[in-house]
């Protein structure tokens, strides 16, 4: 299914740079996903927010380039759902 991208009934701009990554990952008309540089039981770097530092283990990825990361905070685990881009490799 091909449409605009839109906010209710107005069309929205993309930046030039977003348009290009996609070209750029388009292969016979379909836009391929990017690999992941991280691996399920990789210790990664949380970067940002109020846990920023903490060191944790990836659990799991969805489809949505998101992670699913495993920290102890005041001494029990705690299961948290960050962007891949909110992490860095530890």
């Amino acid at each position: 299914m091909r449409s605009l991208v839109s906010f209710g009934e107005r069309p929205s701009f993309l930046e030039d740079g977003f348009i290009r990554s996609l070209k750029a990952r388009e292969i016979d008309g379909a836009i391929s996903r990017p690999t992941t540089p991280y691996d399920i039981g990789q210790q990664v770097r949380v970067s940002g927010g109020a846990f920023d530092g903490i060191v944790a283990t990836i659990i799991e990825m969805d489809e949505k380039d998101r992670l699913v990361i495993l920290f102890n905070f005041l001494n029990r685990p705690v299961k948290m759902k960050l962007p891949i881009g909110n992490v860095a490799a530890a």
